[in-house]
């Protein structure tokens, strides 16, 4: 598949007609409260650490709270566009599958700014443990 061009990527931020004249008769959005996680915060490094307090106090809640015996987990850092590193995770199954694994390439949700990597690692502990990928 050749890659998109400029042009056919900006187009891709204008709304469809259909979802635009659905959401304008929705109910609107509401101000923000007081009691809001969010209300008087603008700055994206406040958003993430409420986050994480709250993906912190639910863990126990999540399927695999941690890893598991059958798949190893390596952080490595990679160099970006930026100049900068991030971190991304390697999980290789214990038991290696004859002829070779498939490889799956997991991006978390959030649009590069409020996922991280603790988003897949259920998906990606599974996928690893159970299609020796």
């Amino acid at each position: 598949m050749a890659p998109r061009t400029r042009e056919e990527l900006v187009s891709l931020s204008i709304m469809d007609p259909s979802l635009e004249a659905a959401l304008e008769k929705g109910p609107p959005v509401r101000p923000p409260k007081p009691s809001d996680p969010y209300y008087g915060r603008t700055d994206h490094s406040a958003r993430r650490s409420h986050r994480a307090a709250i993906l912190k106090e639910k863990w126990p809640l999540r399927y695999l709270p941690g890893p598991i015996p059958e798949v190893t987990e390596q952080d490595h850092q990679i160099p970006v566009r930026d100049g900068s590193e991030i971190t991304i995770r390697v999980y290789t199954p214990v038991t290696k599958k004859q002829g070779g694994s498939p490889l799956i390439v997991m991006f978390h949700e959030g649009g590069w700014g409020m996922g991280d990597l603790t988003d897949e690692e259920v998906n990606c502990r599974l996928f690893s443990r159970d299609l020796g990928a």
